[in-house]
C-alpha cells in the first residue's frame, strides 16, 4: 500500500505539474511577446516560400483551436500582389496529432488579388514563385502524406484585380465550400459561388455541386452553373482514369446569347437556344452526341472517334437556318429581301498521325436554300487532303446565276503552295496562285486577280452593308509573313457608299506590315466625286509613310473656278501627340485663291487638338485660328477674320443670300460644348444687301448661360439707319434647331432713321418699294411670340407688285403699338385716280391681332390692274369687334371694271411631257395660306354695287354688265353670295359670225358659286336664218342649246352658223372637216364635236375648189377616203390622195404621181 500510495501521490503531483505547466504555457502564448515571436517564425517560414516580402500585422485566437491572421500582404518593391484583411483558421489538435489536418473553418475575409499581365505575356505573380531545385521536391515527396479536411472554407467580399494587356476587369467573389483530402482521394463540395465581373458585366448566381476523385474514376455529381440569364448542369463520370471511360451528360436547357453578346461587348444579343452533349466510351470508341436547338433551326452533330489511330467521323445536319439569325449577333438583313433559309448536310473523315499520313474528305451537300436575292439548288462541296495535298472544289447550283470554285495546292514543310485559285460568279472572275511560308520569317509571294466585281452582291448578302458598283483589282503580296508588302491596283466606277459616290475610281498602292497606318504610299483618284451632297469633278490624293512620317498631298477639282489643293506631313503618330504640319494650302473660289504664307501647325493628343497656328491669305483678306479643343468641359478658340469678302461665303454655304461686303471679326470660344461662352466683335461693310447698300455694319457679342447679348447697327454715311441691342435666350449647344431659342428672357431694341423701304424688293423679284421708314421698337418675353412697344412711321412710300398690277404711292402711315394694341393714327395711299384711308385699332396678344376697329375708306381707287381684272373703287368699310364678335361691313361701289375671262385651248403635242405610267408620281399640292383666327371667325355683311362700266371680255365676247352682290359670312362658315347680275349689253361671236346678247344673268342664291344659275340668249342673222345660241345651266354644268327661225334641227343650225347653209347641202369635204372638228360655246363653258350633232350625214361625192387646187372624192368605207386632185397650173402633174384613219389620234396619208409632192404622211391628233 504505501507503494501504491507513493505511485498514485508521484502521479497526483506530476498531473499537477503537467496542468500547472499547460496553463502556464496557455498563458505564456497569450502574451504579446509570444505571439510577436510566433508571427516573426511564421512570417520567415513562409518568407522561405515566396521571393515577396510577407507582411502579417499580428496574430490572434487561442492558438489551440482557432488562429486568426490579421491584415496579410505579399508585396515587393514595385507593387502588392495579395490583401487579406483577415484569415481565421479553426482546427482540432488532437486531430493533427494523429496525422489529420482538419479544420472545420478556413475564412478569408476581403481577400484583394492584383494579377497583371505584361505585354510579353508574364504575369506579375510569377516572380514572386520560389521554385525548388529537384533534390529538395525529392525530399518532400518523401514526406509521408496526412489526411486534409476542411468542413467549411469561405471567401467573403472577395475582390480579384485583373489587368490583362492594358484590358482591366474587377472580380468580385463569394464562396462557402468543404474540401476533404486522404492521400489519393479528394471530394470537393461546393455549396455556393456567386461572382461577379464588371468586363464584361457577367454575373454568376450560383454554381454548386460535388466533384470526387479517386485512384480511378473522377465523379461529377449535380453539377449547376446559373448565371442572369443561362442555366447548365453537369452530371456523370470519367472511369479508370489511366485509360479514361467517358460516361457525361451535358444539359443546357437555357443559353442566352446575352451572356455570348456580354463577352463580345453587346447589349443587343438577346435570344435564347437550348443543347444537349452526350459523351460516352473509351479513346479508341469515344461517341459524341450533340443537339442544338432555336426557334425553328435544329443542329445536331455526331462525332465517333478512334483518337488512338486517330481515325474521326462527323456527321452535322443543319435545318432551317434562317439568315434572320444574324441579328441576333448585331447584324441586320433588310426587311425588302425575301427571308433566307439554309439545310446542309456535312460529313467529314479525318485520318492519321501526322500530316503524312493524314487522309481527309470532307462533303457538304447543301439542300435547296433560299438567301437574299439567291437561290440555290442541290449543291456539293468537296474538301480532301491527301497527305499533303489540298483539293477543294465546288458550285452552287444558283438562281440568277451559278457560282463555281477550284482551290488547288500543297501543304510543304515550310510554305503552302497555291496552284489554282478559281472563283466564278456571272462576269467575276477571281483568280489567284503562289506561295505562303508557314513561319513568321518566311516569304510570302501570292499574285491574284479579280475582274468585273459587282459591288452590289455584297448589298444583297448583306442588307447592313449599303455599297454598289463595279471593280477590277489586281496586285501581289510579297515580303515576309510577319511584314507583308501589299500592291493594290483597282479601277471601279459607278460606286456608291454611305453618302459618297464617284463615277470613276482609281487606286495604286504599295502598303507593308500590320502597323496603323501601314508603312508604304497609295495614289487616289476620284472622278465625280460626290459626299454628302458637295460633288466634285476631281479629288487626288498621294499619302506616303515612311519611318513614322506620313506626307499628304491633296487635290480637289470642285470645277474650273473652284479647286483645293494641300500638302502637309504628319508625325509622331504612334505616340501620345501626334502634330500636324501643313507646307502648302491653296483655296481657289471664283476669282479668290487663299493660301498660307507660313507652316500651319496643329497637335493632336487623345484630350485635345492644339492648332497652333492657321492663317491663310487672299491679298488684304486673312482668316486666322488658334487655340485648343479639348473634351466636351474645354475649348479655347480665337478666330480672327481681315477683310474677307462675303461672297465666299455664298459659295461655301450654297446661299443664293443677295449680301455683298467685307466681313472683318475678332471672336473668343471658351468653356465647353454644351454651354460655350463666346465673345467679340464683328463688322460688315462697303456692303449691299439687293438694292440696300450701307458703309459699316458692326456687331458686338456676348454669349453665356443660354444668353445672347448683342449691339448692332447699320450705318450709312455717319448715319445709323438700324439699330439693335438687347439680349436674345438662345442655345448654342448641339441640340435640333427647333429647341435653340428659349421660351423667356427676350429684350430687344430695334430702332430705324430713314431706312429706304426699297429692302422690301429682296422679299420678291415682282416687288418694287420705295419711301422712308422710322421706327422705335422695344421687344420682350417669349422670342417666338413677343410682347412690343414703339411707334412705326411710314414717310412718302411707294408699292409695286406684279400680281396687283398698279402702284401705291404717297403712302403715309404714323403706328402707336402699346403691348396689346396697335393704334394707327393714319395710314393714307393713293392709286389711280384716287385715294385711300385707313385708321382705327388693332388688339394684339403676343403680336398677333385677335380683334380690330379699323375703318376703310376707298374714292376712286384702283385697287388692280392685271390682263384679268383691273378696277376702280368706292367703299366704305368697318371692321369692328362687338359683344366679343369681330364684325366686317360696309359697302363698295365698283366705278369701272374691265375682266377677260381665261380661255382654255389646244395644247401643241410638242408642249406635252410624256410620263412613264409604271413610275410613282407625287403631286405636290400647292400650300393654302392659313387664316389667321381673327378672320377665320369673323362675321360679314358687305353690300357690292355694279352700276355699269363693267366690262367682260372672253373669246369671243364682250359684255357689259351691273348688278348687286352681298356677301355674308357667319363665324367660321364659308362666304355665301346672294345676288344678280345682269347684261346690259354684248354681242357673241362664233366661227366669225356676230350674236348679238339680248338677255343674260348670273344669279347667286347663296350656295356655292359653281352652283350659281346662267341665262343668256344671244342672236343672229345668218342668210335668211334668225338663229339663238341659248346657254343655261349652272357654271360648273352649263347646257348648250340652238333654235331658228324659221325652226331646224340643231345639226342644220350648226351648219349654218360654220358653212352657212344646212347640212344636207355640204359638200363632202366640208362634212368631213366639220365631223372631225370641234365647237367652242361661250369662251370655254363648252366644247363639243360637232359629229355629236351632225351624226354620220358624211357620205356623198364632193368637189372641192380650194386654193387653184381641184379635187374630187369619195369614203370608200367610214375610215378610207380616196380623192385625185390637180391644179390650175399646168406645170403641176395630178395626184391620187389615200387617206386612212386608224383611231381617232392617228391617220396615214399617201400620196402618189406628183414627183414633189410624192410620199407618206403619218398624223397625230391630240386635243385638250
Amino acid at each position: 500500500m504505501t507503494f501504491l500510495n507513493r505511485l498514485f501521490k508521484i502521479i497526483k503531483y506530476f498531473i499537477i505539474v503537467f496542468i500547472i505547466i499547460i496553463i502556464l504555457i496557455y498563458l505564456f502564448i497569450q502574451t504579446g511577446f509570444f505571439k510577436s515571436q510566433l508571427k516573426q517564425y511564421v512570417v520567415k517560414m513562409l518568407k522561405s516560400e515566396i521571393n515577396g516580402d510577407l507582411k502579417i500585422e499580428k496574430i490572434e485566437g487561442n492558438l489551440f483551436t482557432k488562429v486568426i491572421l490579421k491584415e496579410v500582404r505579399i508585396v515587393d518593391a514595385d507593387e502588392e500582389i495579395l490583401n487579406v484583411e483577415s484569415i481565421s483558421i479553426s482546427y482540432s489538435i488532437i486531430n493533427i496529432i494523429n496525422g489529420k489536418l482538419f479544420f472545420s473553418s478556413f475564412v478569408l475575409s476581403k481577400p484583394y488579388i492584383r494579377l497583371i499581365q505584361d505585354v510579353s505575356g508574364s504575369w506579375n505573380f510569377e516572380k514572386f514563385i520560389q521554385y525548388k531545385n529537384k533534390k529538395e521536391q525529392d525530399n518532400r515527396t518523401k514526406v509521408n502524406s496526412v489526411s486534409f479536411i476542411a468542413d467549411n472554407i469561405k471567401i467573403e467580399e472577395g475582390n480579384i484585380y485583373l489587368s490583362k494587356q492594358n484590358e482591366i476587369r474587377n472580380i468580385n467573389i463569394d464562396m462557402t465550400a468543404s474540401l476533404n483530402i486522404a492521400r489519393d482521394d479528394i471530394d470537393i463540395n461546393i455549396k455556393k459561388i456567386q461572382a461577379k465581373i464588371d468586363k464584361p458585366k457577367i454575373e454568376i448566381t450560383n454554381l454548386s455541386g460535388n466533384i470526387s476523385k479517386n485512384k480511378k474514376d473522377l465523379i461529377i455529381r449535380n453539377l449547376h452553373l446559373e448565371t442572369k440569364y443561362s442555366k447548365l448542369k453537369l452530371d456523370g463520370r470519367i472511369s479508370n482514369l489511366s485509360n479514361p471511360i467517358f460516361d457525361l451528360q451535358l444539359d443546357c436547357p437555357t443559353v442566352s446569347l446575352k451572356d455570348f453578346g456580354l463577352i463580345g461587348h453587346n447589349d443587343e444579343y438577346k435570344e435564347v437556344f437550348s443543347s444537349r452533349i452526350n459523351i460516352s466510351g473509351s479513346l479508341d470508341k469515344l461517341e459524341i452526341s450533340q443537339i442544338i436547338e432555336y426557334k425553328e433551326l435544329k443542329v445536331s452533330n455526331e462525332i465517333k472517334a478512334n483518337l488512338t489511330i486517330p481515325d474521326i467521323n462527323i456527321y452535322t445536319n443543319i435545318r432551317n437556318l434562317d439568315l434572320e439569325i444574324l441579328s441576333i449577333f448585331g447584324l441586320s438583313i433588310d426587311k425588302v429581301h425575301p427571308k433566307g433559309e439554309i439545310n446542309l448536310n456535312v460529313k467529314a473523315q479525318i485520318k492519321g498521325k501526322s500530316i503524312d499520313e493524314l487522309i481527309s474528305a470532307v462533303t457538304v451537300n447543301i439542300l435547296p436554300s433560299t438567301l437574299p436575292n439567291l437561290q440555290i439548288l442541290n449543291s456539293t462541296i468537296t474538301l480532301n487532303v491527301v497527305r499533303r495535298e489540298i483539293y477543294l472544289k465546288g458550285m452552287l447550283n444558283a438562281l440568277p446565276e451559278d457560282f463555281d470554285f477550284l482551290v488547288q495546292g500543297y501543304l510543304g514543310r515550310k510554305v503552302f503552295s497555291i496552284s489554282k485559285f478559281n472563283i466564278r460568279h456571272g462576269e467575276a472572275i477571281l483568280t489567284s496562285e503562289g506561295t505562303i511560308g508557314l513561319r513568321k520569317n518566311d516569304n510570302l509571294n501570292i499574285k491574284y486577280d479579280f475582274k468585273n466585281i459587282n459591288l452590289g452582291y455584297i448589298s444583297n448578302m448583306f442588307a447592313f452593308v449599303k455599297i454598289i458598283g463595279e471593280i477590277d483589282i489586281s496586285g501581289e503580296l510579297r515580303g515576309k509573313i510577319d511584314n507583308p508588302v501589299i500592291l493594290i491596283l483597282m479601277e471601279g466606277k459607278n460606286i456608291s457608299y454611305k453618302g459618297m459616290s464617284s463615277n470613276s475610281l482609281k487606286i495604286n498602292a504599295q502598303l507593308s506590315g500590320f502597323e496603323f497606318p501601314p508603312k508604304g504610299n497609295a495614289d487616289i483618284e476620284a472622278l465625280g466625286f460626290e459626299v454628302d451632297g458637295y460633288s466634285f469633278d476631281r479629288t487626288k490624293l498621294n499619302v506616303k509613310n515612311n519611318n513614322d512620317i506620313i506626307n499628304l498631298d491633296l487635290e480637289v477639282e470642285k470645277d474650273r473656278l473652284n479647286r483645293f489643293n494641300l500638302s502637309a506631313y504628319i508625325n509622331n503618330l504612334s505616340t501620345k501627340a501626334t502634330s500636324v504640319h501643313i507646307n502648302r494650302i491653296n483655296i481657289t473660289v471664283g476669282a479668290n485663291t487663299w493660301t498660307n504664307k507660313d507652316s500651319i501647325n496643329a497637335e493632336f493628343t487623345k484630350k485635345q487638338i492644339l492648332i497652333k497656328s492657321l492663317k491663310i491669305f487672299n491679298e488684304n483678306q486673312e482668316i486666322s485660328i488658334k487655340g485648343k479643343i479639348g473634351n466636351i468641359q474645354d475649348i479655347d478658340i480665337e478666330v480672327q477674320l481681315k477683310a474677307v469678302n462675303i461672297d465666299i461665303f455664298n459659295i461655301i454655304l450654297k446661299s443664293n443670300l443677295p449680301l455683298q461686303g467685307f466681313l472683318s471679326a475678332n471672336l473668343k470660344m471658351k468653356g465647353n460644348y454644351a454651354f460655350p461662352e463666346i465673345s467679340g466683335i464683328l463688322n460688315l461693310y462697303n456692303a449691299a444687301l439687293g438694292e440696300f447698300s450701307f458703309n459699316n455694319m458692326p456687331i458686338n457679342i456676348k454669349y453665356a448661360k443660354r444668353n445672347l447679348e448683342l449691339t448692332a447697327y447699320i450705318e450709312r454715311d455717319n448715319e445709323k439707319l438700324i439699330s439693335l441691342t438687347g439680349k436674345i435666350p438662345i442655345d448654342l449647344s448641339l441640340t435640333p434647331i427647333k429647341q435653340r431659342i428659349l421660351y423667356d428672357g427676350l429684350n430687344i431694341s430695334l430702332e430705324t432713321k430713314n431706312l429706304n423701304l426699297n429692302i422690301l424688293s429682296l422679299l420678291s423679284k415682282q416687288i418694287y418699294s420705295s419711301g422712308n421708314l422710322n421706327m422705335k421698337l422695344s421687344l420682350r418675353g417669349n422670342p417666338i411670340s413677343p410682347n412690343a412697344w414703339g411707334t412705326i412711321d411710314i414717310i412718302n412710300a411707294k408699292f409695286y407688285h406684279f400680281a396687283i398690277g398698279t402702284e401705291y404711292r404717297d403712302i403715309n402711315s404714323h403706328i402707336v403699338i402699346n403691348d396689346s394694341i396697335a393704334i394707327i393714327d393714319s395710314l393714307i395711299l393713293k392709286s389711280g385716280e384716287g385715294n385711300a384711308e385707313l385708321s382705327g385699332r388693332v388688339f394684339l396678344k403676343n403680336l398677333d391681332s385677335y380683334k380690330m376697329d379699323i375703318n376703310l375708306i376707298c374714292k376712286d381707287f384702283r385697287i388692280m390692274s392685271t390682263n384679268i381684272f383691273s378696277g376702280d373703287v368706292n367703299s366704305n368699310l368697318v371692321f369692328k369687334n362687338t359683344d366679343g364678335s369681330n364684325n366686317l361691313g360696309g359697302s363698295i361701289t365698283v366705278i369701272k371694271s374691265e375682266y377677260n375671262i381665261p380661255t382654255k385651248g389646244k395644247i401643241d403635242i410638242g408642249d406635252i411631257e410624256f410620263i412613264d405610267v409604271k413610275t410613282q408620281i407625287n403631286i405636290v399640292k400647292p400650300k393654302q395660306n392659313k387664316l389667321s383666327e381673327l378672320f377665320r371667325e369673323m362675321n360679314m355683311n358687305i353690300a357690292i354695287f355694279i352700276p355699269g362700266r363693267t366690262w367682260i371680255y372672253g373669246k369671243g365676247i364682250v359684255a357689259e354688265v351691273e348688278g348687286n352682290l352681298r356677301l355674308i359670312k357667319e363665324n367660321s362658315n364659308s362666304i355665301l353670295i346672294f345676288g344678280e347680275i345682269t347684261a346690259i349689253r354684248g354681242s357673241y361671236t362664233i366661227n366669225r359670225r356676230i350674236f348679238t346678247i339680248n338677255e343674260g344673268k348670273i344669279v347667286f342664291t347663296g350656295i356655292d358659286i359653281k352652283h350659281a344659275f346662267i341665262e343668256v340668249i344671244a342672236s343672229g342673222r345668218v342668210s335668211d336664218i334668225i338663229i339663238e345660241v341659248i346657254l343655261s345651266g349652272t357654271i360648273e354644268n352649263p347646257a348648250v342649246s340652238f333654235r331658228s327661225d324659221p325652226p331646224m334641227e340643231q345639226s342644220d343650225i350648226i351648219s349654218y352658223m360654220i358653212f352657212g347653209t344646212s347640212s344636207d347641202k355640204l359638200l363632202q369635204s366640208e362634212k368631213a372637216s366639220l365631223k372631225g372638228s370641234s365647237f367652242n360655246i361661250l369662251v370655254g363653258f363648252a366644247e363639243q364635236n360637232i359629229e355629236d350633232f351632225l351624226g354620220k350625214r358624211v357620205d356623198v361625192i364632193t368637189l372641192q375648189p380650194s386654193q387653184g387646187i381641184w379635187g374630187v372624192g369619195k369614203y370608200i368605207t367610214d375610215k378610207l377616203f380616196v380623192k385625185y386632185e390637180w391644179m390650175s397650173s399646168q406645170d403641176e402633174s395630178p395626184q391620187t390622195i389615200l387617206n386612212y384613219r386608224l383611231n381617232k389620234f392617228m391617220d396615214i396619208s399617201s400620196k402618189l404621181g406628183n414627183q414633189k409632192t410624192s410620199g407618206m404622211d403619218m398624223f397625230f391628233r391630240f386635243g385638250y
